[in-house]
């Protein structure tokens, strides 16, 4: 694609954050000049904010890391020696081998951060085929908590966008106006289509001034309370679907007995807001179908209120109706036309053994493998036979982590891989962590990084890693709400100086420990694997081939899939 003489336009994925938005990058004499958003991309369609603006910066700033560093002297002291990805990559992969030898693959770990891209995926990948459980990340704190929640109580993520015909959207919990630029205008548009707003915030954030037909201005903390007092209206006042509660609910007397203590006083009470207000926004919420809760980030960092906000979202979705339904809280699971998720992580190769092994399962079920088993056994059905892509999990428990490499409980911790994070700064109990890095005990410390970060100062190695300019990118949008759609961007520029992707940094370590047969030579052809049941019905020969052309894939909407669906074959009844 052409722009400007001289220039040329390729198309790309950002990832600075979760939503993986289309970008236009114009390259001139092999350098990026310009970014800006694809019109007609499903996720930001045209948009762009000021965070993606900034990656031309971010890809030539001078404080990149550029080559692959070793520790010299103590950690932290700030001297390093520049070493060769080969020499690097082999002294590494000699080290964790002598860990797992000497003390199991258990006693390697790794952490990450909020999976903007695909390192997770391929980290999880190289664990699971080295043998370890005990892969950690920033999910405990960020969206994961309610992926969980929903997984377990109806099988996949929930929407996290308005379509229509939707006539009420409840944003709660979150300020899109300001945090999801990108996709707040469809909001807007939906607005102006006849969508009424219920945002529920403490703030008067810009999101309750452009959106709001009612705010509920909430005391921080109680939106458990809150959720609990709409249930006790639209259960009391006969306002719930009575037909899908019969077929498709369980416990709904119990329900019904539990929330008769959370009345509209009550709850006015614990929560600040007016009863007026809550009785009158669980009527709207209740009397307009479809309708939709829009997921925020802060009902996930709410410590342990987290698990009874969401799972009371959940029932407010189930018990009204709109639950998978076009303009509703549509399911988000795996994507029919990608191999991705399980099977790109080859999850299969970690043994039962070493998966009872995982730090804090035997405590946090859920989080762990003994939760995802069981659901994965349960939704694999409903999605093409594929099952829930793991994502963030299953996780071990990652203050675990700290503890096996201090105390050694239930046992040590001696390597420790960390990508596209800075645990340092971005996890809780900064000072614990601290001492753990530090610790003699843990023998090998790793990570793979763009910038020299707190935490990579700490790194016995340190391996530069590209951004999304430098690399091929694909998004299959599993959770986020926009139709399951597979999404491909194309590498923008070559990567600069010795920097490599994440991908070549652990097929790298996994071809020195035995795993050559389970990683493709390079990243383009991973993405060639995984959209191959999409290139095989358009007759496209590869990944790249369909970057430049068709560029994105949206799926029929199936809608109600938990009555649609056979179980027993994973296609539509009848």
């Amino acid at each position: 694609m052409k722009d400007v003489e001289g220039s040329e336009v390729r198309r790309a994925l950002c990832f600075g954050c979760w939503l993986q938005a289309g970008m236009l990058a114009t390259v001139v004499d092999g350098k990026v000049v310009k970014l800006k958003g694809e019109p007609g991309h499903p996720v930001n369609q045209g948009w762009i904010c000021e965070r993606s603006k900034a990656f031309i910066e971010h890809l030539y700033h001078e404080d990149r890391i550029n080559y692959p560093l070793k520790r010299v002297g103590e950690r932290g002291e700030g001297n390093w020696e520049r070493i060769s990805w080969e020499d690097a990559l082999n002294e590494v992969a000699h080290k964790l081998g002598h860990i797992k030898e000497e003390s199991g693959a258990e006693a390697v770990a790794s952490v990450g951060g909020t999976g903007r891209g695909f390192s997770e995926m391929f980290k999880a990948r190289f664990m699971n085929l080295f043998g370890s459980p005990n892969h950690a990340n920033a999910g405990q704190w960020c969206s994961v908590v309610s992926r969980q929640i929903h997984a377990a109580v109806y099988g996949a993520g929930a929407s996290r966008s308005v379509k229509q015909p939707c006539k009420c959207a409840v944003i709660w919990g979150g300020n899109p106006a300001e945090s999801l630029a990108c996709t707040f205008t469809s909001l807007v548009k939906a607005k102006k289509q006849g969508t009424k707003f219920i945002v529920i915030d403490p703030k008067h954030s810009e999101t309750v001034n452009r959106l709001a037909d009612e705010w509920l201005r909430l005391r921080p903390g109680t939106d458990a309370a809150l959720a609990l007092g709409w249930l006790n209206v639209i259960i009391e006042e006969d306002l719930y679907d009575k037909d899908f509660v019969e077929k498709w609910c369980y416990g709904f007397s119990e329900l019904r007995e539990r929330v008769k203590q959370y009345s509209p006083r009550k709850v006015a009470e614990i929560t600040w807001v007016p009863e007026e207000e809550i009785v009158q926004s669980a009527r709207l919420y209740a009397a307009s179908k479809p309708a939709s809760i829009i997921w925020g980030v802060k009902s996930d960092m709410q410590g342990k209120n987290v698990t009874s906000i969401t799972q009371a979202k959940c029932i407010l979705r189930a018990i009204t109706g709109n639950l998978d339904v076009i303009g509703g809280d549509m399911l988000a699971g795996p994507c029919e036309k990608a191999n991705y998720g399980p099977a790109l992580e080859h999850m299969d190769m970690l043994p039962p053994e070493q998966r009872k092994k995982q730090l804090g399962a035997n405590r946090h079920k859920l989080w762990g493998y003994p939760g995802y088993e069981l659901i994965h056994q349960v939704t694999k059905p409903y999605w093409y036979g594929k099952g829930l892509t793991s994502g963030f999990l299953p996780a071990c428990h990652e203050p675990d982590i700290w503890t096996a490499i201090l105390e050694g409980r239930p046992y040590p911790v001696k390597g420790l891989i960390c990508g596209a994070c800075n645990p340092l700064v971005a996890y809780p109990n900064t000072k614990r962590i601290y001492k753990a890095l530090k610790s003699s005990n843990l023998e090998l410390f790793v990570t793979a990084e763009q910038w020299l970060t707190p935490t990579a100062m700490l790194a016995d190695y340190v391996f530069p890693i590209t951004n999304w300019l430098e690399h091929p990118q694909m998004c299959t949008q599993t959770f986020q709400g926009h139709g399951n759609i597979a999404s491909i961007g194309e590498r923008v520029v070559e990567p600069l100086y010795e920097r490599r992707t994440d991908y070549e940094f652990y097929q790298g370590l996994g071809l020195r420990l035995g795993q050559g047969d389970y990683w493709r030579e390079a990243l383009e052809k991973e993405w060639d694997w995984c959209l191959e049941p999409l290139l095989n019905e358009l007759n496209m020969k590869s990944a790249q081939e369909f970057a430049k052309n068709q560029r994105w894939w949206i799926p029929p909407v199936v809608e109600k899939r938990y009555e649609t669906i056979d179980p027993e074959t994973g296609k539509p009844k009848g």
